[in-house]
């Protein structure tokens, strides 16, 4: 099925939303085409930390189960009634490799353990299916002789995980303010604001009167607190609440000493912080806050389009309340409910349904809201975009992510972020750089790891641009390159033109001699697979990547 004419990355090049579509078509008319989950940690210990509590995991696994209900039609190992199962899922509700497509930091632990427990509770144990026949002829659980073969940990399903190692690029899409200058220095605008530090004066005596309340370091150090007064204002607000909130629930001596207006009024100054550095009134100020929900939309746009026609249909993605607190504003959750400016519960949800029209065979998305992961919360479909509507026909969600400038590609997230990471290189003047010095007969990996005298070519290099370049090499491959390059341009002037052949081999050889004092590169080998990176994008030539 084709969902829209629209290319996304022309969609985004400046469309403006027209009024966004207001008739609400019959809910029991549709079809599920897709999903796209994106979930908040659940119940933690103290940061920084390191695992899930049992209570953490507990209610990961039961919000696992409750979109096996939802998607798969099944409670555990039995069967229940759903008007939203996804096409090609298992019949048994079995894991088959590509019917679900996963993502998760494994930098930030809490979110990692929560993603595993998730799905544990999305796909569990067999065993209790293999007691009712179902999966023995799928599975071969019977050998030829007769016996029955179960399997280890009772039947647990290895459910492969994407997993994103800290700075790998695809970390942009769930958690893209990382790495990002644009959005600090945005951030940092709000904080050295006359707003921000008008609410600090005036929430600094709330604060102050903490001190007392709060216990001494674990490590036994006297009169030492958790907090120093300098410490306890509006700018650590996010720190004070996660104590406290962690505390009143796992510690009992120090739950007693806080009451629950005590709790609730630290919670609701820590949704102000949050607010404030998550959301503008100032359309351009707003772009640079939630630079981490764009992209994060822009993901979501991609992977719903991508499971209209294909597994697959579920995808389940983890990251940050921070990013919450970008998307609402986005979509402008705030308008429809003043509980989308607080803070979401341990284990929240964010769910957009693609969904067809039975009837018209017309193409929506629908998103909807799970704060928290008990029993008792109900997901809740609610209007996006200012929209009076559930249901928002594919296109105008696609014009609505372009308005708030959704971003859907790695070079359009380096661009917007005027981020240095090394895996923006590619996409920078940099690596263009590096296309003109190899041009020039420039070896750069030999320059790389010091050795100068492969700059030969460079007859009237000074001791000014010596010094230069052992300064670039210092700061890293991207300093090294803007170095080089200037030294290039200086020295021997023009280029020669870029469609003129390039080896491969030739524009970031191995032939290079080490030149550090110790035999060992002066760059990182993150630094030096970026060197790396242009051989792997075609043969004859160099070709930025798409």
């Amino acid at each position: 099925m084709q969902l829209s004419h629209l290319i996304f990355a022309a969609a985004t090049a400046g469309f403006v939303v027209a009024a966004p579509v207001t008739t609400s078509p019959d809910p029991n008319n549709f079809s599920i085409l897709g999903s796209v989950i994106f979930g908040r940690h659940n119940d933690r210990v103290i940061k920084p930390a390191k695992i899930l509590t049992p209570l953490g995991s507990k209610n990961q696994f039961n919000a696992g189960n409750y979109y096996r209900q939802r998607y798969f039609g099944y409670d555990g190992a039995t069967p229940v009634e759903t008007n939203r199962k996804l096409p090609g899922a298992n019949p048994y509700g079995v894991y088959i490799a590509g019917d679900i497509y996963t993502e998760s930091i494994t930098s930030l632990q809490p979110i990692y353990f929560l993603h595993v427990a998730f799905l544990q509770g999305l796909y569990p144990p067999t065993v209790e299916i293999d007691k009712v026949q179902l999966l023995n002829n799928l599975m071969n659980a019977n050998l030829s002789d007769g016996t029955a073969v179960s399997a280890p940990l009772g039947g647990y399903q290895y459910v492969q995980l994407n997993l994103l190692a800290d700075g790998a690029p695809d970390e942009i899409w769930t958690n893209g303010a990382s790495g990002c200058p644009v959005f600090t220095n945005a951030t940092n605008l709000v904080l050295t604001s006359d707003a921000f530090k008008q609410v600090n004066a005036s929430t600094w005596d709330f604060y102050q009167s903490l001190y007392d309340l709060l216990p001494n370091l674990e490590d036994g150090s006297d009169d030492v607190k958790e907090f120093s007064k300098w410490q306890l204002n509006f700018g650590n607000a996010e720190a004070v609440q996660d104590f406290i909130n962690v505390n009143s629930i796992h510690n009992e001596t120090l739950a007693k000493n806080w009451n629950l207006s005590l709790i609730q009024q630290v919670s609701v100054l820590n949704d102000r912080y949050q607010w404030m550095i998550a959301h503008a009134d100032d359309a351009a100020l707003l772009q640079q806050l939630a630079i981490g929900a764009r992209a994060l939309l822009g993901h979501v746009s991609v992977l719903l389009n991508s499971s209209a026609t294909a597994k697959p249909h579920l995808n389940y993605l983890t990251g940050s309340f921070n990013v919450m607190y970008q998307l609402y504003g986005l979509m402008k959750m705030d308008s429809q409910s003043v509980n989308f400016t607080g803070m979401p519960a341990y284990g929240a949800q964010n769910v957009w349904e693609l969904l067809v029209d039975n009837n018209t065979n017309s193409t929506y998305v629908q998103f909807l809201f799970r704060n928290g992961t008990g029993d008792e919360v109900p997901l809740t479909a609610w209007p996006m975009f200012g929209s009076s509507s559930n249901f928002m026909l594919w296109d105008d969600f696609m014009l609505n992510v372009a308005n708030v400038n959704g971003i859907s590609s790695l070079d359009n997230w380096c661009d917007v972020c005027s981020s240095n990471e090394n895996f923006c290189v590619p996409y920078s003047d940099t690596y263009e750089d590096a296309v003109d010095l190899v041009h020039n007969g420039v070896n750069l990996t030999a320059v790389e790891k010091g050795d100068y005298r492969t700059l030969g070519i460079l007859k009237g290099l000074s001791n000014v641009s010596a010094g230069g370049i052992g300064a670039g090499v210092t700061l890293g491959v991207v300093a090294l390159l803007a170095v080089l390059a200037w030294v290039v341009r200086g020295v021997i002037g023009k280029p020669v033109p870029k469609d003129t052949p390039v080896a491969l081999n030739d524009l970031y050889s191995d032939r290079g001699v080490g030149g550090s004092t110790n035999g060992e590169s002066l760059v990182s080998n993150n630094e030096h697979s970026m060197l790396k990176e242009a051989e792997s994008h075609g043969e004859g030539g160099i070709q930025l990547l798409d």
